[in-house]
């Protein structure tokens, strides 16, 4: 090696080593201020439901669960090995960091994907652009089926690449393994099947023969059947799971309310340049790449624009979804700005190397000093939580906030989405029958409200006779709570 290419090769290693350490300390400092901000309401979802599970309650039996069952079984686990489920306690602290963990992968994998197709230069620019997207630094901590449901497709993706690049059989079960934990994680994960198949398919094509394309295909049907195989031995879950995973969602839900997890100005702001720069690079990376590496940047390229047909039947898309998507436009981005960066034949490469060093700061800064949720108080009806007796149960519409107090909702009940609601999942005499059990029922505030039907509302009042109400929470209780920070939310008898 030249003493140039030495001097190069070290000049990489360190940028990766900013890239990396800017990309762990952004996500780092947005989960150790997730208290101070109001995450999604499918947080307090997944937080009750990996809560349940880990408690011992039977996932589609007793808690009610509208995904594969993959996700939930592995956010359990900590909350089944370590004492505290509530805010800041070890079990939540440590399933925050398994969402950091699985938000890693993705960002090493976007960028495992580029050094294949352009070299560790642009692999570290995908990684940087993937890590400082909104979406990605504002659910890098939170619960949800996306992360781990994106990281397991882009892992097949990239297992497909390097059997292709190798010959090596056994990167296709990989391919189809890791093709089959996305499954178990969330069914969106099917919209990077199409770029498997291509790859497959190309392999006959270019001379390999359609026997060699079969046996490839042959070694991805088989890792797929044995992770499902695992999955389904591991997890054990009930028949009545086919009906809340496929069922459920093929219900009509024309016309339910959504609480919007971000303005459409806020998606505006980054989808836009973000849109731009992954067509700019797309050209480029298809005009000035080499012939052999059209039908990896081909796959990549499907992947992306299948966002589209997912568009339309998946409406409307939250921004959670994007993470999914926005994989393989980074990848597109850092190859085609490598790939136009070549092209020019710039004789230096300290410009690009600056530009990525400031990329790495920013990245960093930014998890600061650029907020991407709303700031969250202190409710007053959390002192009457707070003096709650350990173990109530407390019917809500707010599964977040009881999760923060260390409280639980039935199980059944730990997802009370407009969705469920609306597709006639949840009745109202399910609701009712639920709350003759619990210890009291947390009303969320009229904008996040889902409980509206004025039988589960009378039967809240009949019920429960003392009643707090402040910050637009309504807690409803059999007995006072014997606090004097909680006396002052106290509303009628």
């Amino acid at each position: 090696m030249t003493p140039l290419a030495r001097s190069r090769s070290a000049v990489t290693a360190w940028l990766w080593v900013l890239s990396a350490a800017a990309i762990v300390t952004s996500f780092l400092v947005r989960t150790a201020g997730r208290a101070a901000v109001r995450p999604d309401f499918d947080d307090g979802v997944y937080w009750q439901t990996a809560w349940a599970i880990g408690a011992g309650d039977r996932p589609y039996a007793e808690v009610f669960h509208a995904q594969p069952p993959l996700f939930p079984a592995i956010i359990s686990v900590p909350f089944a090995l370590l004492p505290g489920a509530e805010a800041g306690a070890p079990a939540e602290t440590a399933a925050r960091l398994v969402m950091v963990g699985f938000t890693l992968l993705i960002v090493a994998i976007a960028a495992g994907i580029t050094a294949l197709l352009a070299g560790a230069r642009a692999a570290a620019l995908t990684a940087l652009v993937i890590a400082i997207l909104p979406p990605v630094q504002r659910y890098c901590y939170q619960f949800g089926a996306d992360l781990p449901a994106t990281a397991f497709a882009g892992g097949a993706l990239l297992a497909a690449l390097r059997a292709r690049a190798t010959g090596n059989r056994w990167w296709w079960s990989a391919a189809g393994a890791s093709m089959a934990l996305a499954l178990g994680a969330k069914l969106i994960a099917i919209f990077v099947g199409p770029s498997l198949l291509l790859l497959l398919l190309a392999g006959s094509l270019r001379g390999r023969g359609p026997r060699r394309a079969l046996a490839d295909l042959g070694a991805a049907a088989a890792g797929f059947a044995a992770a499902c195989l695992a999955v389904v031995l591991l997890i054990r879950p009930p028949r009545a799971a086919l009906a809340q995973i496929v069922n459920f969602h093929l219900q009509d839900t024309s016309g339910i309310r959504t609480s919007p997890t971000g303005t459409l100005t806020d998606l505006v702001l980054w989808t836009t340049p973000f849109v731009l720069a992954i067509v700019a690079a797309t050209i480029a990376a298809l005009r000035w790449r080499v012939p052999a590496q059209r039908t990896p940047l081909a796959a990549v390229v499907l992947w992306q624009v299948l966002v589209v047909p997912f568009g339309l039947l998946h409406s409307p898309i939250s921004e959670h979804q994007l993470i999914f998507f926005a994989v393989p436009g980074a990848v597109l981005i850092g190859t085609g700005a490598t790939a136009a960066w070549r092209r020019l034949g710039s004789r230096h490469r300290w410009p690009a190397t600056a530009a990525l060093a400031v990329l790495a700061l920013l990245c960093a800064a930014q998890a600061w000093l650029v907020p991407l949720q709303p700031p969250i108080g202190v409710p007053a009806v959390r002192a009457c939580l707070d003096g709650l007796p350990d173990g109530a149960v407390l019917v809500s519409d707010d599964q977040q906030l009881l999760a923060r107090a260390g409280l639980r909702t039935p199980p059944w009940l730990a997802d009370t989405s407009h969705v469920r609601l609306a597709s006639g999942y949840l009745p109202d005499s399910r609701i009712i029958t639920e709350i003759e059990a619990a210890d009291g029922v947390l009303l969320a505030p009229p904008e996040r409200a889902r409980f509206d039907s004025p039988q589960v509302l009378d039967r809240v009042r009949a019920d429960f006779p003392v009643r707090y109400a402040a910050d637009g929470y309504q807690l409803f209780l059999r007995t006072p709570v014997d606090r004097p920070d909680c006396a002052a939310a106290r509303v009628g008898p």
